[in-house]
């Protein structure tokens, strides 16, 4: 997919992947976005510049040029990258 950046599997149909944020997400809150509910995803770490924020409070904003890593299926990471 042409926003991932870093996969690694986990286990079977198990993956952690580091992807740029689709455009709808850039200047919405973290917990705005709901990853576990909408896509069944954890977001484990914002990649920011020289800084990485572990475990991104949900106030935290997504920004341009920011990296996502997120943990969960295959699958569910698909349905985040068709977004």
């Amino acid at each position: 997919a042409p926003n991932v950046v870093d996969y690694m599997p986990v286990g079977p149909d198990y993956g952690i992947s580091k992807l740029e944020p689709p455009e709808h997400f850039l200047g919405k809150r973290v917990g705005d976005l709901d990853l576990r509910a909408r896509y069944g995803l954890t977001l484990l770490l914002i990649e920011r510049k020289e800084k990485v924020l572990l475990h991104p409070r949900l106030d935290e904003t997504v920004q341009p040029g920011d990296l996502l890593v997120v943990v969960g299926l295959d699958e569910a990471m698909e349905g985040l990258r068709a977004s």
